[in-house]
């Protein structure tokens, strides 16, 4: 071949064999492998009162409209609003409505926000999100409870959390249901950004801040599939407190979620591995590798608290680019490479 014809043939070879993720994903630190992923980065998403208007939300989310009723263990009654999900400058933000004096004395129900995985049959997976919570420390009351976690039912679930009936914003709450649990003093309050993520697998699950390990259990680590949820709510259980009497907002920058399902799990997942097969099977160039292909808000959570993030990569699909963007711009060097020398 000609150095001519190699020069025109390279953008189209290079292009040929970027990595797709077709095949999955890697964790880069633990080395676990997931087939599925669901990426949200909100620093580069329009302004909406409706985050359904978003193609790559509403593929994989759903806004929930659940109601929950008064107990003898929980007292108020809470409903989840779709009304108090929405976007706005660069964030997906979840609210948790005032309630009043008046709200209390009434024991009307509270007013809460909360977002599901479409997909129901999740079965371990590594689960992240750039996040941070914003409430009135001099409220009368400042009851609240923000939450990531994976959920099947009260004895299944993996719960990361924040509380507003904790004394002062630095600490989590890192637990498996029903009764494993760690609460973590964290450097970061949680009134700043900072990445929360859990890794669950067959035998434990391992729960990190910023990138940094900060705990670990094998203990009552669900065996089903379930959903991944992000919520905010209150109830006036011992848990929550009373609600808060001011609005309480939960602000995400990047929703991450690399998984399995049952099938999947199973090797039975047809679409992914006609996809795989068709993609040639596994490879370097098929299987992508975390974190490198994550958001950028996700990527330096120190760096997003000292200014916030102008660009990213939107949310991804399975088998589309991990990003383009940056493999745009090599194919164009190489054409004008190309051009140069014709």
């Amino acid at each position: 071949m000609s150095i001519r014809n190699l020069l025109i043939t390279m953008p189209l070879l290079f292009t040929r064999t970027l990595a797709m993720c077709e095949c999955g994903y890697v964790m880069g630190d633990s080395g676990d492998y997931f087939t599925n992923t669901i990426a949200n980065d909100f620093t580069v998403a329009s302004d909406t009162m409706d985050p359904n208007d978003s193609a790559n939300f509403s593929s994989a989310w759903t806004l929930s409209t659940q109601s929950i009723s008064s107990s003898e263990v929980a007292p108020l009654s809470r409903t989840y609003d779709p009304v108090n999900v929405w976007i706005q400058d660069g964030t997906l933000r979840l609210r948790q409505v005032a309630y009043t004096e008046a709200n209390a004395a009434a024991k009307d129900t509270v007013d809460c926000a909360a977002i599901v995985t479409k997909e129901q049959e999740i079965k371990y997976g590594s689960f992240r999100t750039t996040m941070r919570v914003d409430y009135d420390p001099e409220s009368v009351e400042t009851g609240f409870v923000s939450g990531w976690f994976f959920y099947k039912d009260d004895d299944n679930e993996i719960d990361i959390e924040t509380l507003g009936v904790d004394d002062g914003d630095s600490t989590y709450h890192y637990t498996c249901q029903p009764s494993s649990g760690s609460d973590q003093q964290q450097p970061i309050p949680w009134t700043e950004y900072q990445e929360q993520r859990f890794d669950w697998s067959e035998s434990k699950a391992t729960f990190y801040q910023d990138h940094r390990e900060v705990w670990q259990t094998d203990k009552e680590v669900p065996e089903v599939s379930g959903t991944m949820r992000l919520n905010i709510w209150a109830n006036n259980n011992s848990f929550s407190g009373m609600p808060s009497s001011t609005n309480v907002t939960t602000y995400v920058k990047s929703l991450l979620l690399y998984y399995n399902t049952t099938s999947s799990n199973e090797g039975t997942d047809k679409i992914f591995n006609e996809a795989c097969e068709a993609a040639g099977g596994k490879s370097n160039e098929t299987v992508c590798t975390s974190p490198e292909f994550v958001p950028r808000s996700s990527q330096s959570i120190a760096e997003t608290n000292r200014k916030e993030s102008t660009a990213g990569s939107s949310a991804r699909p399975r088998g589309e680019p991990p990003s383009l963007l940056t493999h745009g711009v090599l194919v164009g060097l190489l054409s004008v490479i190309c051009w140069c020398f014709l």
